[in-house]
This record gives structure tokens, C-alpha cells and sequence, in this order.
């Protein structure tokens, strides 16, 4: 059984309107593969309980869109988020709600093929964090005391192609000082053995204070044409941001 990373390029701050853009490079050759570009803004009208609107475009050298996902956080809640891969063709859906038992909360997928127009659905229950690539930098963040200081934090990941939540810690790898510019690099590593047997660890460069996302590498989530078929890709992520 294959697992996948399927981490965003989401440069997500505390801020709660933002534009960012993102370079996807070939970690050896350097050559840029994907462009992305990602929107943070209040979700209007105003009166929605602090919800902010993410919304992220990934396109290929050409310029065509190769995927796009719209999601609507409430602080670092994941409430609802709308995926299109334009590579697979395939939608999918991904829902997290409250349950009667406390500090429970359950995950709702559906995803078609756009070219068949088969249809699936799963769902799952869970007392643990839930981080998607909307949240995931934000949530990072908000745990960096814990991180500096050697402790490892663990949550549920949203896997949107698989249709579950797969199991992830992040740890301090080292801090790095280069020429006056500190930085942190994380790693980031499935829980259960089994699966990091499958997946490489993915390598976070963070800002010294843990509110940038400045770099990545490892499994991204566009694919790769290999044939006939999309692959697995693993690549550099370089992030930057812009006045919205």
C-alpha cells in the first residue's frame, strides 16, 4: 500500500489577509517546474466567527492551472475545503464538524473523477489535531515553543487523494546561522514506522521565529508526467511574499 505526502506550498503567517507566491524548482537542476500563488482574506461578509478564506493556485511553466484548493479556516480550525486537480481530474471535499462526544470531531470526504463521474466517500473520527495544507505553516507556528525546545508535536494530516488523515510529527533538525540569517529547519515524518519506510522525511526551512515558511523539500503535491501516467513528485519549494 502506497502513502503520499501531500503537502501544499502554503506560506501562511498570523496574518489574517496576505498574498503569497511560491517557486517549485528541480532540487538538482534548479529549473522551475510549478508556480503558486495563495490568498489569504476574511471571509465576508464579516459577521462569520473569524473565518479566513485560503485560496491556492498552482500552475505549470505554460501557465495552466494543474490544481486549485479553496479553504475556509476559524483560527486554526479547518472547517471545509474544495480541491481540484486539473492533472488527475478529480474534485474532492473535505469536512471536519464537531460530534456530541467532546473534543471528537469528524472528517468528511467525497472526491470524483471528473472523466468518469464516479463518486466515493469516507469518513473518520478523531480527539486529535487536524492540519491540511491550508493550516499546516499556521499551526506550526503556534506550537514553535514546544519545537524549540526539543519536543516533537503530533497530528492528524488530511490526505484528500487518499481520503483519510494520516499520522505526523514535526521535530527541531537544527538551527541554522548563514552569514547573519538564522533559520530552523524541521523535519517532518509520518508516525507509524510502516509508513516512513514508504516516505521520505520532508524538510521544512523555517524564519528564526517561526512565522514564515522560507523553504521545502521533499513530496509536493502537483504531479510529474512520466508516460501516459502522472508520478510522485519530490522538488524545492522556494516561498516569498507580497503586499496584498
Amino acid at each position: 500500500m502506497k502513502y503520499f505526502l501531500v503537502l501544499g506550498f502554503v506560506f501562511f503567517s498570523n496574518l489574517v489577509q496576505a498574498q503569497y507566491t511560491a517557486k517549485i524548482l528541480d532540487p538538482k537542476t534548479k529549473a522551475v517546474l510549478f508556480t503558486m500563488e495563495h490568498s489569504l482574506k476574511p471571509n465576508l461578509p464579516a459577521d462569520t466567527g473569524g473565518e479566513i478564506v485560503s485560496h491556492l493556485e498552482i500552475k505549470d511553466p505554460e501557465g495552466q492551472l494543474v490544481f486549485t484548493d479553496q479553504t475556509v479556516l476559524q483560527g486554526l480550525e479547518l472547517l471545509k475545503s474544495e480541491i481540484q486537480s486539473q492533472q488527475l481530474g478529480v474534485k474532492a471535499r473535505v469536512e471536519v464538524k464537531k460530534t456530541s462526544t467532546p473534543q471528537v470531531r469528524e472528517i468528511s470526504f467525497w472526491k470524483k473523477d471528473l472523466v468518469s463521474g464516479k463518486e466515493e466517500i469516507a469518513s473518520e473520527k478523531t480527539k486529535e489535531d487536524i492540519v491540511i495544507q491550508s493550516n499546516f505553516v499556521k499551526y506550526v507556528g503556534a506550537h514553535w515553543p514546544q519545537i524549540q525546545n526539543g519536543k516533537e508535536i503530533s497530528f492528524r494530516f488530511v490526505s484528500w487523494e487518499r481520503m483519510e488523515s494520516i499520522g505526523f510529527k514535526v521535530k527541531l533538525d537544527k538551527k541554522v546561522d548563514e552569514k547573519g540569517l538564522k533559520t530552523v529547519v524541521l523535519l517532518m515524518k509520518p508516525t507509524y514506522a510502516v509508513i516512513r519506510m514508504l516516505v521520505d522525511p520532508l524538510k521544512l526551512t523555517f524564519s528564526e521565529d517561526g512565522r514564515k515558511l522560507l523553504q521545502s523539500l521533499g513530496r509536493v503535491t502537483p504531479k510529474i508526467k512520466s508516460g501516459s501516467r502522472w508520478k510522485d513528485l519530490d522538488a524545492l519549494a522556494v516561498y516569498s511574499d507580497r503586499a496584498p
